[in-house]
């Protein structure tokens, strides 16, 4: 541990500011800010914990901050703890037994063979939960194919607007009393489902290719 955390704190370009109202000091260097302290040293020791200690230094800090879960300080007790939007961990002394706290409680204290995928999305939910319709939307795709050819819709002139007529007319015959499209057979809503998925498609290719 160091042991002038002011001049830890020069070195990593963090500037300390002055609060004449409330006697205060904290430190900062763009977004990073602590809370405001009754003396310099404190305040510098504060920005250190917070920000500059080595993460490497203990496992269950980068575990839980990889995980999407946070570090709190409660200035007057001094005591820290880790949240997320849906655990609240226990107040500790140190950041880093707040950290170990909230791991063994609410995750798997595994050290290694650790996979940071939380925030992302997972397909499998929609693959096995729409089993049924998207095998009835592949059948859709595959008609299309035949009567056209492969992903030749992608190159329809004004596309989206097309396939959102197209979209329309299914619901409209389906809500006439049509389950099944007459020229193909297919259901209605595979064909709206479809449609929709074509529409989709085609504006984010256009969003990725105008960004």
């Amino acid at each position: 541990m160091p042991t002038n955390y002011i001049e830890e704190c020069r070195i990593a370009g963090a500037h300390w500011l002055y609060d004449g109202a409330t006697d205060g000091y904290k430190y900062a260097n763009g977004p990073y800010s602590t809370a405001w302290y009754t003396n310099l040293e404190s305040a510098a020791k504060a920005y250190y914990d917070l920000f500059l200690r080595d993460e490497q230094s203990n496992q269950y800090v980068v575990l839980c901050e990889n995980s999407g879960a946070k570090s709190e300080l409660n200035v007057l007790a001094e005591l820290y703890r880790y949240v997320s939007k849906t655990h609240v961990g226990l107040w500790c002394k140190t950041k880093e037994e707040a950290a170990e706290e909230y791991w063994k409680t609410y995750k798997t204290p595994v050290p290694t063979g650790v996979k940071y995928d939380e925030e992302k999305p997972r397909p499998s939910l929609v693959i096995n939960g729409f089993a049924l319709a998207l095998y009835e939307v592949a059948r859709v795709a595959t008609y299309g194919a035949k009567k056209y050819t492969d992903n030749g819709w992608t190159e329809v002139v004004n596309g989206h607007a097309r396939y959102t007529d197209a979209m329309l007319r299914h619901i409209l015959a389906e809500g006439a009393g049509q389950a099944l499209d007459k020229e193909s057979g297919l259901d209605h809503d595979a064909m709206v489902a479809w449609n929709a998925l074509a529409r989709l498609e085609l504006r984010l290719r256009a969003n990725t290719q105008g960004s």
